[in-house]
């Protein structure tokens, strides 16, 4: 299969050439809701991020994790030789779908930048409640369908979790929801474009998305 583009979830701009995040996601009856804290890459075209080397231990943590849960029979897939290692590239669109004690899983992709956006308009008591509960009582307190639990000791969780608990707030703010790409498809120049203008349209009203917005236009506007 050649190459394919997906459109951030937040504001639905090409991620052709975009900074990206990507969050694992779970689907409970027709509700998509996050599992993972949200990890940095950028968007490598095939359905998947590459992953800056910060996240790495990020990866290898999962990826244990995701063994773990074949050898208990708790994972489904029907990709051939899935051994846990490969799963940011395990859920391409002409590929079946994961699913973990029964629930379809898969990826939610957004642009980095605007992530600071979210966090910017959102405020929230999250650093309370982490500084407070610690991360892993946080998260499973916050989400606690989850399906994967975290792990304090990995870099930089706390913010992590921050990131993802702002973008529940907008999403509970909004009506924004969680979801997986609804489309593939090679974006070309003017593509870009008009997704560029009609995520300017979505998010009027939101100042501080706006500006993540035309600050980061030249990534979502090369053709």
């Amino acid at each position: 299969m050649g190459l394919y583009d997906v459109r951030c979830g937040l504001s639905g701009v090409s991620l052709k050439r975009a900074r990206a995040a990507v969050t694992l996601i779970a689907q409970r009856d027709d509700v998509w809701e996050p599992i993972w804290v949200p990890l940095d890459g950028k968007y490598n075209r095939l359905g998947a991020i590459d992953v800056d080397a910060s996240v790495k231990p990020h990866v290898a943590h999962l990826a244990a994790a995701f063994r773990a849960l074949i050898e208990a029979g708790r994972l489904e897939h029907r990709g051939d030789g899935f051994d846990g290692t490969d799963f940011f590239e395990s859920v391409e669109p002409n590929r079946a779908f994961n699913a973990i004690d029964g629930r379809r899983v898969s990826l939610a992709f957004y642009a980095h930048d605007l992530i600071d956006g979210v966090i910017s308009s959102t405020p929230i008591d999250a650093w309370d409640d982490i500084e407070a509960l610690g991360v892993e009582e946080a998260f499973a307190q916050a989400f606690p369908d989850a399906l994967l639990p975290l792990d304090a000791g990995l870099p930089d969780m706390s913010t992590r979790l921050h990131r993802l608990l702002a973008l529940r707030e907008w999403s509970k703010q909004t009506g924004w929801a969680w979801a997986p790409p609804s489309s593939y498809g090679q974006h070309y120049e003017d593509d870009c474009q008009k997704h560029y203008d009609e995520a300017k349209t979505r998010l009027a009203g939101h100042s501080e998305m706006l500006a993540a917005l035309e600050q980061a236009s030249a990534s979502f506007l090369e053709g």
